[in-house]
């Protein structure tokens, strides 16, 4: 998990540089000559989709997301170590769900475009869902395998 880290990482970064020299390039073409991309704003928010997803997936793996823990803390270690693995249980379980909700999703947008100037399928705009969803299900079974080894001391 730590090398998908990485590369979530590095993806994260790449998005966003590309997200911003195109944003910015939009800008100037257009206030400047008049004459912008027709597909830089529907690309910029196609890659604000993938990063969105990335760099969630990306706080999950590093436990950095806005979390209400205050009453967690006060209990004994054994009790939460069950309480974590038992809320590991239902987000892996939603996330699950999630996914294979979403891949016949996908598979119905294939052939039909969303975006006027950006000849993608509409399949694309849906993609990272199931991609995303299932390295947090394998980041998620990380935690309840480490929660139970708290368990066995």
């Amino acid at each position: 998990l730590r090398r998908l880290l990485q590369v979530e990482t590095v993806c994260s970064v790449v998005i966003l540089s590309v997200l911003i020299a195109l944003i910015s390039c939009q800008v100037f073409l257009r206030y400047l000559f008049n004459n912008p991309f027709t597909w830089a704003e529907e690309l910029g928010a196609l890659l604000l989709i993938y990063l969105s997803f990335v760099t969630g997936d990306v706080v999950y793996k590093k436990n950095a997301h806005i979390s209400i823990d205050y009453v967690v803390a006060f209990f004994p270690p054994r009790l939460r170590a069950v309480t974590e693995i038992a809320l590991a249980v239902m987000i892996c379980v939603c996330l699950a769900v999630l996914t294979v909700v979403s891949v016949p999703l996908i598979q119905d947008q294939f052939g039909f475009t969303i975006a006027a100037a950006l000849p993608l399928s509409k399949s694309w705009w849906t993609m990272p869902v199931p991609i995303v969803f299932v390295s947090m299900i394998l980041t998620t079974i990380n935690v309840i395998i480490h929660q139970f080894g708290k368990l066995r001391g």
